[in-house]
């Protein structure tokens, strides 16, 4: 049962990735499940690669496309192009994140990793970095969306956001401490020393086991955000 609700809450999470990426799809007439290489893979709109058991045990051949890609369950786990045979837990999947992907989520609480209670008044955004650009656009039912962005160089990242009646709870993987988290005015965001003190302030940020959690509740007039290490 445990199982079954863990998988539950991933379905809902993924949610605002999955909408986004089917009205995209739906404007530029493709897929939104795109068959590849191995035995029934396929990505799930741009950027997460679904391998499916498809027999008995928990082993499985995964076939990966050009890039980078992280294990959705554990994010130290990173395979590139090729194919690769591994085992998984009775509670997790073969799923993997492209390096570079821009994943929203709405996040209610810490059954998948993805943060906890704290994060359920928030659009939780998972942010792959990788050198240049990359967006995002997120897409609302019977409004206007919003677009979410990131530029990254050797010493910054720079998150960006169209206006949007969401709040959003960046969640940064992979990167050094920030220096400095300051917005495009210059203003520096504070510093919270928990999740508990981060989700109280109006925007912040908080750092605890390689990720860079980044709060801003006001997004009415967009925003631009520069991480700087």
């Amino acid at each position: 049962l445990d199982i079954y609700r863990k998988f539950v809450y991933l379905h809902n999470e993924l949610i605002p990735y999955i909408y986004s990426q089917a009205a995209y799809s739906y404007e530029l007439e493709k897929p939104t499940m795109q068959v590849k290489p191995g035995k029934y893979t396929y990505l799930l709109g741009d950027d997460i690669l679904v391998a499916p058991f498809y027999k008995e045990g928990n082993e499985r051949t995964v076939v990966f496309p050009k890039g980078k890609w992280i294990y959705m369950f554990d994010e130290t786990k990173q395979y590139s192009q090729g194919r690769e045979n591994l085992s998984f837990g009775l509670d997790e999947f073969p799923v993997f994140i492209r390096k570079g992907a821009i994943i929203p989520l709405d996040v209610t609480n810490s059954a998948n990793g993805h943060g906890s209670e704290l994060s359920g008044n928030y659009t939780t955004v998972l942010i792959y970095p990788e050198e240049g650009e990359k967006k995002f656009g997120l897409y609302e039912e019977n409004e206007k969306g919003s677009l979410i962005s990131y530029s990254k160089d050797n010493s910054s990242l720079r998150l960006k956001c169209t206006p949007s009646k969401r709040s959003l709870l960046f969640r940064v993987s992979g990167e050094p401490m920030p220096e400095t988290v300051e917005f495009s005015s210059g203003s520096q965001l504070a510093k919270a020393s928990s999740m508990a003190e981060l989700t109280a302030m109006q925007s912040g940020y908080f750092t605890q086991g390689g990720i860079t959690w980044i709060a801003v509740k006001d997004i009415l007039s967009g925003t631009d955000i520069t991480v700087n290490y």
